[in-house]
């Protein structure tokens, strides 16, 4: 492509409508999930406006991030099982997926659900392919104008230092075959990076990448492109304001107030006095001392809350832990009890299958597997949710001859790796085997022998 083209596109994308606003969605789901809710960042109460409301709390509660957390956890508490077809070949994705697989899936879901997208790029280095998240903010992706919205290009923008130690911002443009760097110094043109090595003694702004694809991956969170937070921001934050209000009410008002009329003393410290050494105060002719106490609407306050407490479990799909006591409660009552969880983690399911397939033919590709764009790829998820173990495995041991002993196996609440159980499963049967056993075992035995 041509470089005047390519710099065309960044700066359509990068100053689009569209890219500003979904910046400020990922900023605002961010601080949300650190807690810094909306409330936390409101301009200090201005006092002269109500002297006697002094008072300015500002209680942030964690709300999203707990609904978060809990589907996060609810989808990827435990590792997708994969297989592709062959022991052999589930065990080299498994080891090209390496250790840090698992907290890699935890940590795209978590942005996903935050920022509506989280993003993994793959590369090549040291003979080995590897991958890493890419801050959702540096993205800006193109995708095409057909139907099927393949990802076409890749921009990412993101703060650099130069090799002199000036603060610059950094520019690459992927492609199916390339990569383009460009740089620029505060507000002015960007141009091309010549620091990519040649050959040489040659230096360029364009490397050659060998995966004939955007060597990027997106993991959306759900199909229109939202965060959770969207589903109930309003009910936290108005949680958070009724919260913060009791507060300031309990800080500002007083129990007693005095109101004074034709006080016949000089001053407040003489009215005090009066009143606590001879229980009386004097006054003028037409004087009055009267008292009034601020009462708080502490129930109707109560009430209010636990709606909206209710409301941000209602709205936000997620588990309320004192709904109900769970106790012994059988597997039908845990299900409803997860059932609005269920339905939005099916969402961000459905997204992340399709995008850990990519991920995975990536690794095939790198392999040299010549099915690499073909093989059929399974993918298993185990919901990490309260159960009823007893009654899942009765419900399994009666399950005998009506299913495959390895569908039971791997529904058993016990069993984390299948392939490493029925290993194990065929390795005990065939120590049950005694080989010292006598062929004439059960015959009958002669005189001479007794």
């Amino acid at each position: 492509m041509d470089i005047l083209e390519i710099k065309r596109l960044i700066k359509q994308h990068e100053e689009s409508n569209h890219h500003k606003h979904f910046m400020r969605q990922c900023r605002q789901g961010d601080l949300y999930f650190k807690n810094e809710n909306a409330i936390k960042r409101r301009p200090p109460k201005v006092i002269t406006d109500n002297p006697l409301r002094t008072a300015d709390n500002r209680v942030s509660h964690y709300w999203h991030g707990l609904l978060v957390t809990q589907k996060v956890n609810y989808l990827f508490g435990k590792d997708p099982a994969i297989d592709v077809g062959t022991k052999a070949d589930n065990k080299k994705i498994k080891d090209a997926l390496g250790d840090e697989w698992h907290k890699t899936l935890l940590e795209l879901a978590t942005t996903a659900a935050n920022k509506s997208v989280s993003w993994l790029h793959v590369w090549i280095e040291n003979d080995s392919l590897q991958y890493g998240i890419v801050p959702t903010e540096e993205i800006i992706p193109i995708f095409s104008k057909d139907l099927k919205k393949r990802l076409e290009a890749v921009i990412r923008r993101f703060p650099s230092i130069d090799g002199a130690g000036n603060s610059c911002t950094k520019y690459e443009y992927w492609d199916k075959e390339q990569c383009w760097q460009f740089i620029r110094y505060g507000e002015e043109l960007f141009k091309e990076n010549l620091c990519i090595d040649a050959g040489e003694g040659e230096v360029s702004n364009n490397f050659a990448h060998p995966f004939g694809r955007v060597p990027f991956i997106y993991f959306f969170n759900n199909s229109i492109g939202k965060n959770d937070l969207f589903m109930y921001k309003d009910i936290v934050d108005l949680f958070d304001d009724t919260i913060s209000g009791f507060a300031n009410d309990i800080e500002d008002i007083q129990e007693i107030v005095f109101i004074l009329e034709g006080y016949g003393g000089e001053d407040l410290e003489e009215f005090m006095t009066d009143l606590k050494t001879f229980k009386a105060v004097k006054t003028d002719e037409k004087g009055d001392v009267r008292t009034i106490k601020a009462e708080i609407p502490v129930e109707a306050r109560k009430e209010f809350l636990d709606q909206l407490k209710k409301s941000i479990f209602l709205f936000g799909m997620g588990v309320n832990p004192e709904k109900e006591s769970l106790g012994d409660s059988s597997g039908v009552a845990l299900k409803f009890l997860y059932s609005l969880l269920e339905l939005k983690a099916s969402v961000t399911r459905i997204e992340f299958e399709c995008s850990i397939k990519v991920l995975i033919r990536f690794i095939l590709w790198f392999l040299k597997d010549s099915a690499a764009d073909t093989k059929d790829i399974d993918l298993t998820f185990f919901k990490n949710m309260v159960t009823n173990d007893k009654e899942v495995t009765e419900i399994l041991s009666k399950s005998e001859g009506i299913v495959s002993e390895k569908t039971r196996t791997k529904n058993h609440p016990y069993v984390d790796d299948l392939d490493e159980e029925l290993a194990q499963m065929k390795l005990e049967e065939a120590d049950q085997e005694d080989p010292d056993y006598s062929s004439d075992f059960g015959k009958e035995v002669s005189d001479d022998n007794e």
